[in-house]
């Protein structure tokens, strides 16, 4: 199918169910942004506080970590923790699209069930492949998923513009921007083999890298 047919029968899928669609998403994001950022925020505050950290930044982050290790363990933590919330926020997207897509055959509470089992039956060397790609390809795709969930879980400003102020660390930057959005693309059905076929995510890596293979324009 090309790219203006498969946009065209999507949008008029869309517009099918429009109602659905958007119920599934603005609820999803309102317990997103009402309930699990606060939490995060109140959590990594508790934190700080208890370990006497006033802020946290890249001139002391080396501090932190050799006087304040409690406080830089428990910040890895919360970060594991918004991984394992944004990829449950992708996964119940989807296979809610999928449902609504196949005429609601199961209920919100089957479509959680579901993506509760996705989330349990990741091994180790899953979860720690799904660490390297939330962090550093997912954060660059947000023209086709997005959630404030990643703007606590990428590259933070104050970095990025640390190493704006020097050239070749600009250069470096622009590469790793340029090699994580090529990443991006050719792993682009990824997360949707896992969770919507169930398969194991080294043959999914392979699966897209194949279905991508010569066509990253038109993916592009």
């Amino acid at each position: 199918m090309g790219a203006w047919r498969f946009w065209w029968d999507s949008t008029r899928r869309f517009y099918k169910n429009w109602g659905s669609y958007v119920a599934l998403i603005f609820s999803t994001n309102l317990v997103i942004s009402y309930l699990a950022i606060p939490f995060f925020n109140w959590v990594l505050e508790m934190l700080l506080k208890w370990q006497r950290v006033s802020y946290v930044s890249y001139t002391n982050i080396g501090s932190i970590i050799i006087h304040q290790p409690l406080a830089a363990l428990g910040m890895v933590a919360i970060l594991l923790a918004i991984i394992i919330l944004v990829y449950w926020q992708f996964a119940f997207l989807l296979l809610g699209i999928m449902n609504i897509f196949r005429g609601r055959p199961q209920t919100v509470r089957a479509v959680l069930r579901s993506t509760v089992t996705s989330l349990t039956g990741t091994s180790p060397s899953t979860f720690l492949f799904f660490i390297g790609y939330f962090i550093v390809i997912l954060p660059f795709g947000s023209f086709i998923f997005t959630t404030p969930l990643l703007n606590k879980a990428k590259i933070p400003a104050f970095i990025v513009s640390y190493l704006m102020e020097n050239p070749w660390m600009t250069l470096g930057l622009g590469c790793f921007y340029l090699l994580a959005g090529y990443l991006g693309i050719r792993l682009i059905s990824l997360l949707p083999l896992m969770i919507v076929d169930r398969l194991p995510w080294k043959t999914a890596v392979t699966r897209s890298w194949q279905q991508t293979r010569h066509h990253l324009w038109r993916y592009l």
